[in-house]
């Protein structure tokens, strides 16, 4: 069993990785922190096999953190800058996670922080992650979703709702937390109450968005347009 730590100061950050490690049977989380400071006194007290430890916190920065850990403990830095890699590998951290992390990305570092464990080197291969369970209904059921099958995600206050044509299913998290678990190559956040699959948009009609399945029409909100139509340049003719 891997014991491990989460060190973040953004709740929905370790929201998202305490489900990627209760997603993997040979992991056990063994505690997590939003201080950093509070967070050495876990690693000293727990002593866990790994880290994953964001880089820009308050009070103190993953890489002075990582210094004093030493080889304690194997790090894993977790963080959306790629500027500090080159940094990490000199404190010997074990992988460089870029925000937002996708599950089959995070199972590499989870195999990589094996492998050092175990002293066993295993080939390194994308894996496929094609769905995600959720929690649903009543205690104890998780639905699976797949992945190609999600036209739209919209938030409903404190659930969001799996558009998947015909179902639809709730769960009890946020849109937040979802950016970081779907493939960024094909989910995009399109206003505070959507993510949208990009296989599935018909049309652009000025402030909205025309889904294939029942032309079903999600506005783009002000906060989110630019970014959309920059994700979409590409395919412009």
């Amino acid at each position: 069993m891997i014991r491990c730590i989460i060190i973040d100061d953004e709740k929905a950050a370790i929201a998202v990785l305490t489900r990627f490690v209760e997603r993997m049977p040979e992991m056990e989380l063994v505690g997590v922190s939003t201080n950093p400071l509070t967070g050495i006194e876990l690693i000293k007290t727990e002593k866990p096999h790994v880290v994953f430890l964001d880089i820009q916190m308050e009070r103190k920065d993953g890489i002075e953190l990582a210094k004093e850990i030493g080889h304690m403990t194997k790090i894993v830095f977790c963080t959306a800058y790629f500027e500090y890699a080159a940094q990490s590998y000199d404190l010997n951290a074990i992988d460089y996670l870029l925000k937002p992390i996708e599950f089959a990305r995070f199972k590499i570092a989870v195999q990589k922080v094996n492998d050092a464990i175990t002293g066993h080197s295993t080939p390194v291969e994308a894996i496929k992650d094609d769905y995600i369970l959720v929690k649903h209904g009543e205690r104890g059921k998780l639905q699976k979703i797949d992945i190609d099958d999600i036209v739209y995600i919209q938030a409903m206050n404190n659930y969001v709702s799996f558009h998947c044509p015909p179902q639809k299913t709730l769960a009890y998290l946020s849109l937040k937390e979802l950016e970081y678990r779907l493939p960024t190559c094909g989910f995009i956040r399109v206003h505070k109450s959507y993510i949208v699959s990009v296989k599935y948009i018909k049309a652009v009609d000025n402030n909205e968005i025309i889904m294939k399945r029942e032309d079903k029409r999600i506005p783009i909100g002000a906060n989110y347009k630019e970014s959309f139509l920059e994700k979409l340049k590409g395919n412009l003719i």
